[in-house]
């Protein structure tokens, strides 16, 4: 069985071999790995502050439906 091999795929496959190299050596440095904490950390903030958002919202409708429900029922007891 013969395999046939161009010249174009042997060099997208040296040059993928080349660039996981590249790219594994980079992720094991410390600059990467500072890069990488402050994206993280940025991450968790933004998530942080999200949920705080979400919390905020759902407070402020609960607080609706409830003023809602009162003045329902106020008029309820009036109309009667």
């Amino acid at each position: 069985m013969k395999i046939n091999v161009d010249k174009k795929n042997l060099v997208f496959f040296t040059g993928g071999a080349v660039a996981s190299l590249v790219a594994l050596k980079f992720l094991k440095s410390k600059k990467a790995r500072k890069i990488g904490v402050k994206t993280l950390a940025k991450g968790l903030r933004f998530k942080d502050e999200v949920q705080a958002a979400a919390l905020s919202i759902k407070e402020e409708a609960e607080d609706l439906v409830s003023e809602i429900r009162v003045k329902a029922k106020d008029a309820d007891l009036a109309s009667e």
